[in-house]
């Protein structure tokens, strides 16, 4: 794969969105991935899977600080799974790659389905997002 494609793979799960990252996250490319993970924080949790990043500039660096500041945002989680040695390598050198949630299998994801408010005078079950459910039994 060149410096300057990046391939993008989306798997929509129960409750997060999977995004499978494949090639180099730098200056080429950014913008690529930024683009793309900007128009899913605003409303869903986002698992990147690093595991086939062949590179990592301090721009990718830069962009997956802004992505996870923007998941925080919306209240979303940004979770990062299987990052390649590269992706451990570099974000470990800038001493903040414990700030990022990260996972080495899939199965190790742990997101919560949306969480629900009980309205005792209506019987109903409110989500997050407003919408109403009715309460069985």
């Amino acid at each position: 794969m060149k410096e300057y494609e990046l391939n993008l793979q989306e798997n929509v799960k129960d409750n997060y969105l999977l995004l499978k990252v494949i090639g180099p996250i730098n200056s080429y490319t950014y913008d690529i991935l930024k683009e793309k993970v900007l128009s899913i924080v605003q409303n869903n949790n986002l698992v990147l899977d690093l595991s086939d990043v062949s590179d990592l500039t301090s721009t990718g660096v830069g962009v997956l600080f802004e992505l996870r500041e923007k998941a925080e945002e919306n209240g979303k989680r940004l979770v990062l799974l299987s990052p390649s040695k590269v992706v451990k390598h570099v974000v470990g050198l800038t001493g903040f790659l414990e700030l990022f949630e990260v996972v080495d299998k899939e199965e190790d994801i742990k997101i919560a389905y949306p969480t629900y408010t009980i309205v005792k005078d209506e019987g109903r079950r409110l989500k997050d997002e407003g919408k109403r459910e009715k309460v069985e039994g």
